[in-house]
């Protein structure tokens, strides 16, 4: 599971043209690949999360017969992320 207060502190390493104006960024490739890695994980909560907002929305509209309901399995199957898949 994720946990925001270790993520992953990137340490940025500047390359200079001649008048010493930074023109590139560089990281290094271990610390950058476990950035992506953590920041697709934040991504995903953030999807499954706005995902659970419309849910609720949706919820308070099918006792008014304005939307149709759905199973949980149904909700899992619609994300598209991978996290969803292993609730399925």
């Amino acid at each position: 599971m994720y946990n925001p207060s270790i993520m992953t502190a990137l340490q940025p390493h500047y390359v200079l043209d001649n008048q010493e104006r930074k023109v590139f960024i560089q990281f290094i490739a271990q610390d950058w690949k476990r950035f992506v890695s953590e920041f697709k994980q934040v991504e995903n909560i953030l999807l499954l999360k706005d995902k659970l907002k419309n849910t609720f929305r949706e919820m308070k509209q099918i006792p008014k017969g304005e939307k149709e309901s759905a199973t949980l399995h149904d909700f899992f199957m619609s994300c598209k992320m991978s996290y969803c898949k292993d609730f399925v």
